[in-house]
């Protein structure tokens, strides 16, 4: 995807922001992602990579009110409505050294061609001990017309995504699957000439139906070597 397809794919975030931080997919991708910063106590402060219109921000605010939320955002009416939202002081210049606690990269790295340079630049920036969660589209066999317009290099493996954080240099302390229930529709998308919204309206009923059953298949479902999503959780020794 050409950067400015991609800016308007962004700005529609943006100014749907109200329906977009109530849509189940982002939801329950924020809840699992806090749920870890919780887990592995990095909450205190965490960064934002390529936040977009800022739909995690919003959710870590409001789970975590006391967190200090700071974001990196290259398009710059985003970082602009950004800034207006967390506060000037959030933006963080990418070129320099962090000194915060936790980093989050929320479907971002499948848009970068050299992920392994990427991945090593920003580790050599992070704070030693200092945590990183990423979420990335899983498997190629998913690959559709969706990941060309969505500007997707590639879609991962589980493997292949842990062994690429473990050659940068991490440390794996969890990897999963998630959005199991939907491999069957992303399949069935891989034969479809035209592509719908990425993001479909539903009622009020069915999106939380849809969010609490994402909710309990994380529970019952965890293991499945399978899914449309991957969330790994890294930190740097």
């Amino acid at each position: 995807m050409e950067a400015t397809q991609l800016q308007v794919h962004l700005a529609d975030q943006n100014s749907q922001l109200n329906f977009f931080t109530k849509f189940f997919w982002h939801r329950f991708r924020s809840d699992s992602v806090i749920r870890y910063l919780r887990k592995y106590s990095g909450t205190s402060s965490v960064v934002d990579i390529g936040a977009g219109a800022g739909v995690f921000g919003i959710h870590l605010k409001k789970a975590v009110p006391e967190a200090q939320y700071f974001f990196i955002e290259p398009i710059p009416s985003l970082q602009a409505s950004l800034s207006a939202r967390f506060g000037s002081s959030a933006a963080l210049d990418s070129s320099s050294s962090f000194q915060q606690s936790s980093f989050v990269m929320l479907d971002v790295l499948e848009h970068i061609d050299d992920d392994h340079g990427y991945l090593s630049d920003l580790k050599t920036k992070m704070p030693s001990g200092s945590l990183l969660i990423v979420t990335c589209p899983a498997s190629m066999l998913l690959w559709s017309k969706w990941d060309v317009q969505m500007g997707h290099c590639r879609r991962y493996s589980r493997k292949g995504l842990v062994d690429l954080f473990r050659d940068v240099g991490f440390d794996l302390l969890e990897s999963k699957y998630m959005f199991h229930a939907f491999v069957l529709p992303a399949y069935l998308r891989t034969k479809k000439e035209v592509i719908g919204p990425e993001f479909p309206r539903l009622s009020v009923f069915l999106n939380s139906a849809v969010y609490w059953y994402c909710k309990f298949e994380n529970v019952f479902s965890r293991w499945l070597p399978f899914g449309t999503s991957i969330l790994v959780v890294v930190r740097k020794p």
